[in-house]
């Protein structure tokens, strides 16, 4: 199972199952400017909740 993969990679042409020019053209800049929010959310949420919960934080 794991030779597969290599024995279909190159039969296939990424050229050919890509997408279009104008799509790419207009989801580049989209995927630029969404990455780094969401690196940022995923950094927050980390530091939010690195703590061990020991007891209920209500008490």
């Amino acid at each position: 199972m794991a030779a597969l993969p290599l024995f279909a990679g190159p039969a296939l042409h990424p050229a050919a199952h890509a997408a279009d020019r104008a799509t790419l053209t207009l989801l580049v800049p989209v995927l630029l400017a969404f990455c780094p929010l969401l690196v940022a959310a995923q950094a927050w949420t980390w530091h939010t909740f690195r703590h061990r919960v020991t007891r209920p934080s209500y008490l």
